[in-house]
């Protein structure tokens, strides 16, 4: 009727192996479709499209994608992070992200 304790505990460590499987291969397809989606590449200097920094030059650090479900509808956007150059070109302290869809 019941499983063994041995049994069902083998059976979640072969779950949790096909889980970290599948994670695996879906972030190996999340970085394809970045940067198939994505026109900007890490170190790229680019004009800022985020908050008070709009249209200010900027180089870009990190790019990530972020999918939103909503009902039946999946959303993918990319999100890119930049840190904000002063008008001489130096990198300041200040960084931004925003997203583009």
């Amino acid at each position: 009727m019941y499983k063994s304790r041995e049994e069902l505990i083998s059976t979640i460590e072969i779950l949790d192996s096909d889980i970290k499987r599948i994670e695996a291969r879906r972030q190996e397809v999340y970085e394809e479709l970045l940067f198939a989606i994505c026109p900007y590449k890490i170190g790229d200097t680019v004009d800022i499209k985020g908050y008070s920094f709009t249209g200010k030059s900027g180089i870009v650090t990190n790019l990530r994608i972020k999918r939103d479900d909503y009902g039946n509808k999946t959303k993918i956007v990319y999100i890119v992070h930049a840190i904000v150059l002063k008008k001489d070109g130096t990198k300041s302290l200040n960084s931004v992200d925003w997203t583009e869809f």
